[in-house]
């Protein structure tokens, strides 16, 4: 195998401004060189446009494109279609990562022939430098089959988590599988359905990418648009069933897990939805074995999810407790 493949790095643009600077500049500084930068502007109405386009300029390895706003699904589609690298990673434009990210995740590539390659994530709430958080020296790799990696992947105890943004894909893995327009929690399927694509996935146990916390961040409030949460985890457990039935039972909990999460921000913000609450209860007790032996779940989780189902006023209490202590 060569081991100089581009990697492409999409990113998309939406009202960036303020933080666009440090984003790209952590991906100008990547010790792999043979990257390219593709900077989708999606109808910003700050001064982002005029930034992409001055870093275009300034950089021969940074490619900006303007289009429409569409969201941040029909920016990485975007993104992947003007794309010419052989592999590609997402960054958002409001995160950062290490200098070394890139590199580490293609020598893992090149080092187990794989087709995605996936480190750690860290959540930051600044822009100070984290780079030197990571000791290089004790980093470890594996490499997983697709069925270790999709398991890995509801695994709430290590850092595989369905986002895009931690990984290095194979572009071939996006030809029939872009992300869903207009959704949130867009990255579920996508991710789901590369990894089952993929011949193996190998994996770095510390955290490169810095994914940046905002206040009025969607992880941090509440809106209607937390039901996109719901289905799109039904989604994937419906693509599993089909295609990989082999991991079924890992997806059950995955899709319970998220359902909690989902009415863990209802009731944190008063807004619970009683047929969401009765659904997931109906779920979990149609698929109580499975769960429950779902080696996946630790202790504290089975009693979360024991009390979620049996009763919803101590649950209540509890989640309103935890909240405010």
């Amino acid at each position: 195998m060569i081991k100089n493949k581009l990697v492409s790095i999409v990113v998309p643009v939406y009202n960036s401004n303020e933080s666009l600077r440090f984003c790209v500049d952590s991906l100008l500084k990547q010790t792999y060189k043979n990257i390219e930068i593709v900077l989708i502007d999606d109808g910003s109405t700050d001064e982002s446009p005029i930034l992409c386009d001055s870093f275009e300029k300034k950089y021969n390895n940074v490619r900006t494109f303007h289009k429409e706003n569409g969201g941040l699904s029909s920016a990485r589609n975007y993104g992947i279609e003007k794309s010419r690298g052989e592999y590609i990673c997402f960054v958002d434009s409001d995160d950062y990562i290490n200098y070394k990210m890139i590199e580490m995740l293609m020598n893992s590539i090149y080092k187990y022939n794989s087709d995605i390659s996936v480190c750690n994530f860290m959540d930051v709430y600044d822009y100070s430098n984290k780079q030197k958080n990571v000791e290089f020296d004790k980093i470890s790799t594996e490499n997983f089959s697709k069925f270790e990696a999709l398991k890995m992947l509801t695994n709430l105890n290590v850092g595989f988590a369905p986002n895009v943004c931690n990984k290095i894909f194979n572009k071939k893995l996006f030809s029939n599988n872009l992300f869903p327009n207009g959704k949130l929690y867009e990255d579920m399927i996508v991710t789901t359905t590369a990894i089952n694509n993929s011949n193996n996935v190998s994996y770095i146990n510390v955290p490169l990418y810095y994914y940046y916390q905002r206040k009025d961040s969607i992880t941090k409030s509440y809106n209607l648009k937390e039901y996109d949460h719901i289905e799109m985890s039904m989604l994937v457990l419906k693509y599993v069933e089909k295609n990989c039935p082999e991991v079924k039972k890992y997806f059950l909990t995955y899709h319970v897990i998220n359902c909690i999460s989902v009415i863990n921000k209802m009731i944190l913000f008063n807004k619970l939805d009683m047929q969401v609450y009765k659904n997931s209860v109906k779920f979990i007790k149609k698929n109580k074995k499975s769960i429950f032996s779902d080696t996946n779940l630790n202790k504290k989780k089975k009693l979360q999810i024991k009390i979620f189902y049996k009763s919803l006023f101590i649950y209540s209490l509890i989640i309103k407790r935890c909240k405010n202590g």
